[in-house]
């Protein structure tokens, strides 16, 4: 009877710690999703549905087409400290002690600037096979996968220069016209 019990207890152990995997999964927050030719823009990389506290994590940032969009900086969110200079290979890493709890947690916000219109698939990946710091940590959990990405469509501004000579264009039309009746 005791065994049998023993075993209930390790079987339902093993299934709510899977579940609270499953539950959990990341969300990018884009600023904006058209953002204009030379704006800074950025998106937030948060834990929705967390049933764990998370204490580390680590990613790689992706980028489609860096000619359309480059990146700026990396800024990882309080509580957690930086500890993206530790890893080698890990583009953003944090950790915190204690872990941090609550929906969304926010472990970061990344900065691109928009360089010329166009669309760019910017993200997040992590190698939790081939790379043991990157995924997010929780305290009795097991890894996250952290890969999700998002669709943005850089917009293009007319510069100054192209509306000054439409101006001096449509001026100098007008002074033909005139001069033509008069």
């Amino acid at each position: 009877m005791f065994n049998t019990l023993v075993r209930l207890l390790a079987a339902l152990t093993l299934c709510l710690a899977s579940a609270a995997t499953q539950a959990a999964f990341i969300s990018l927050i884009p600023s904006t999703l058209t953002p204009a030719q030379g704006e800074i823009f950025s998106f937030d990389v948060v834990v929705r549905g967390a049933l764990d506290e998370a204490v580390a994590f680590g990613f790689d940032i992706t980028n489609s087409a860096p000619g359309i969009a480059s990146f700026v900086s990396a800024t990882v969110a309080a509580p957690f400290d930086d500890d993206s200079a530790l890893f080698a290979g890990t583009d953003v890493a944090g950790s915190a002690f204690p872990g941090v709890t609550g929906d969304p947690i926010l472990l970061a916000t990344l900065k691109f600037q928009a360089l010329v219109a166009g669309t760019v698939d910017l993200g997040v990946f992590s190698d939790v096979t081939g790379d043991p710091n990157e995924g997010v940590f929780f305290a009795l959990d097991s890894r996250l996968d952290l890969t999700s990405s998002v669709h943005i469509q850089v917009q293009a501004i007319p510069e100054p220069s192209s509306h000054l000579l439409l101006v001096a264009g449509l001026l100098g039309l007008a002074a033909i016209t005139i001069l033509r009746r008069g």
